[in-house]
């Protein structure tokens, strides 16, 4: 099983961090939108390809199932 490490910078403004692996060697990029409502990230390979979007809803009025 590969652990995977993700260090968020507390004071980034531009919302940019990496993901690691165990021997420290980049894996992906994070970018994440910085003022948008609402907030996602996005899942970048090495080669600055999208390969996942996570959203963060802040409220919501109704259940989802």
């Amino acid at each position: 099983m590969k652990h995977l490490l993700m260090r968020q910078h507390l004071f980034s403004l531009g919302g940019k961090f990496d993901i690691t692996d165990d021997s420290e060697n980049t894996r992906y990029t994070v970018s994440g939108s910085t003022f948008s409502i609402p907030k996602y990230f996005d899942i970048l390979d090495l080669n600055s390809i999208p390969i996942a979007r996570l959203t963060h809803q802040v409220f919501t009025f109704f259940t989802k199932v």
